[in-house]
């Protein structure tokens, strides 16, 4: 699992998990995630399309800019979402990757999707890929990596997939002995033999105490793993703000940056 990519009580840390959306990522290849501080559950089930959904996902023939200003961009945007989205450019956050209304930008692409086309032009505007950019209900927001990771988000993961285990039971199957219930058959005075016997195993019982297939230690060592893979600077264990819990054996909750989301995010497979 340490090869992958990588929802503990509300009160624990500090919000309510009530709220459900959307996210989509620039430079992640358009995953999408729930988002807003107050919380998302994550359960594996896509909402219905948002309005910027539906705009990212929307598909133009064609953009050819010759040296066409940021600010045109940003108009050409709001036409292409006819009104439906609202386009938030943070400039004082962009100016300090010397992003600005007037900044010119070159791009000619055919067939592709506005997501594609938002990539390849913060792209051109930052080789360093810190401008980036969050799309969530009705709102297409762009500015740097570092100002979307200066707000925390709580989302809930339902590991429930990930934590089943199907119990082994080669050692406590009951054993078939025919050749036994065929003799009991012949033999005079006495009922027949069961062909069942206990081969002396543990029992399921038994078997789902045990540490490999106890939810809660595989729930522990999910919790280690996201710790030590995904962003381990972050982790309050370590200094950073972000907290990981388990809850209710099959939940994770999960407080950090939306960055970090992206990878958990990716590792759960929310599609």
């Amino acid at each position: 699992m340490r090869c992958v990519c990588v929802s503990v009580l509300a009160t624990v840390l500090g919000c309510a998990v009530s709220a459900s959306a959307q996210t989509w990522s620039a430079r992640s290849g358009g995953s999408q995630e729930g988002s807003s501080f107050a919380g998302v559950a994550a359960h594996g089930k896509r909402a219905s399309a948002s309005p910027v959904d539906l705009l990212l996902r929307k598909r133009v023939e064609s953009v050819d800019w010759d040296e066409a200003t940021f600010e045109e961009v940003i108009e050409w945007l709001e036409d292409e979402s006819e009104g439906k989205v609202n386009v938030i450019p943070r400039w004082n956050a962009l100016e300090l990757e010397d992003v600005n209304r007037d900044r010119i930008v070159t791009l000619k692409l055919k067939n592709v999707t506005i997501s594609e086309v938002l990539t390849e032009l913060l792209d051109q505007l930052s080789e360093t890929g810190e401008v980036t950019f969050r799309g969530s209900r009705n709102a297409l927001r762009i500015s740097t990596r570092q100002d979307f990771n200066r707000k925390l988000e709580l989302r809930i993961y339902d590991v429930t997939d990930i934590l089943f285990r199907n119990p082994d039971f080669s050692e406590s199957a009951p054993e078939i002995d025919l050749q036994q219930q065929s003799g009991g058959a012949q033999s005079s005075g006495g009922g027949s033999q069961p062909i069942f016997r206990s081969s002396g195993g543990q029992s399921s019982e038994e078997l789902g105490q045990e540490g490999e297939n106890d939810p809660e230690k595989i729930l522990e060592d999910l919790v280690t793993l996201i710790q030590e893979a995904v962003a381990p600077e972050t982790w309050e264990e370590a200094g950073g703000r972000g907290r990981v819990k388990g809850f209710n054996k099959r939940q994770l909750v999960v407080l950090n940056s939306v960055e970090v989301h992206e990878q958990i995010a990716g590792f759960f497979s929310l599609d």
